[in-house]
């Protein structure tokens, strides 16, 4: 998988596939299934498992839902 990563300028780097893995890690840490994260966004369950398998996009307004389904604090910082 090439690795992919959200570029602003030369401010900030996101490595895309680091936050993936961590939201998918988290999730099962949670107990909670695809289907059941899928019905607390109000999405469908094939996007997210596209996403978790490195085919589908996640947007920042995708992540801060998936963080709010799971119970977690989305804390987004500049340094």
């Amino acid at each position: 998988m090439a690795n992919k990563a959200l570029m602003c300028g030369s401010m900030f780097r996101i490595n895309m596939e680091q936050v993936i893995s961590e939201l998918k890690t988290r999730r099962q840490d949670a107990g909670v299934s695809l289907s059941e994260l899928a019905r607390r966004m109000g999405t469908e369950r094939a996007r997210l498992s596209e996403i978790e398998h490195g085919r589908g996009g996640l947007t920042l307004k995708r992540m801060i839902q998936w963080a709010d389904a799971l119970g977690l604090k989305t804390t987004i910082k500049f340094e």
